[in-house]
């Protein structure tokens, strides 16, 4: 080989080996790697990713199950006891709990308020029956007593109240016929007997003994409750009515008979 060659050569040989590898080295390392050749110390980090590796190879990373651990230690155990009134931690009594984190408590409330009663017996409480704002019912009196005070019960009150009046038994109709002129009009009166509390009444214009002629001109113009003297309405409030009042006009050419009635009511 003539000098100035292998002057070059040798002048140029690292960059000649350079070139070399830059054109065939990747086809070389794809191709003839050897075993075990490629470690943790040639990959990046986060380039092998979990699709890029085959289901057979992930199960081979799977451990087997281990054996069971130890068991636990024991929990703590709760003693409980029943606390009475008047115990230093519970004044109105309660119960205490103990474990080994130390003791609790849980304690009663307060007595409510107690509430007031309504009591009875056949006659006059004494001072001594109830507490203050009880109420009291005499049964035989039929009179309540209360709200009980610190002074006591006070005068009772009584349950049964004024006796009503005497309701009617027996009620009658007491009915009476006047001849009406042709073209007349008045008021008729049907009186009650003696004792007696009108309670009803009424009148209609007849024929043959029947009511309700019902002719023309023929009008009933007023009916109410009035006493057996003066023939007229009573007004509002006034008691006991002795009688009933009809007004009435014949308006035709002839007289008629016209009955005046009245429901009688007595004791």
């Amino acid at each position: 080989m003539p000098f100035r060659v292998r002057t070059h050569i040798g002048n140029n040989l690292i960059a000649y080996l350079a070139l070399f590898v830059a054109l065939g080295g990747t086809s070389y390392a794809a191709a003839n790697l050897p075993a075990n050749s490629v470690g943790s110390a040639q990959l990046r980090n986060h380039a092998v990713t979990p699709t890029k590796v085959s289901a057979a190879t992930v199960r081979l990373f799977k451990g087997q199950r281990g054996p069971q651990g130890p068991k636990g230690d024991p929990g703590q155990s709760v003693t409980s006891m029943t606390l009475q009134a008047g115990d230093m931690n519970c004044a109105n009594g309660g119960a205490s709990f103990t474990s080994a984190s130390g003791k609790s408590y849980a304690c009663n409330g307060a007595p409510g308020t107690n509430g007031n009663t309504v009591l009875n017996g056949g006659g006059p409480p004494s001072s001594a029956v109830g507490a203050a704002g009880d109420s009291y019912i005499d049964t035989s009196a039929h009179a309540i007593y209360g709200p009980k005070t610190s002074t006591g019960w006070g005068a009772g009150t009584n349950l049964v109240g004024p006796k009503g009046t005497s309701g009617a038994t027996s009620v009658v109709v007491r009915s009476f016929d006047t001849s009406v002129p042709a073209g007349a009009g008045t008021t008729f009166l049907a009186p009650c007997h003696a004792g007696e509390t009108a309670v009803g009444g009424g009148g209609a214009f007849i024929v043959a003994g029947n009511f309700g002629d019902n002719a023309s001109g023929e009008v009933i113009t007023g009916s109410g409750p009035s006493q057996s003297t003066g023939g007229i309405y009573l007004t509002d409030g006034t008691a006991q009515p002795s009688a009933w009042a009809v007004s009435a006009t014949n308006g035709t050419t002839s007289a008629r008979t016209f009955r005046a009635f009245v429901l009688c009511a007595s004791p």
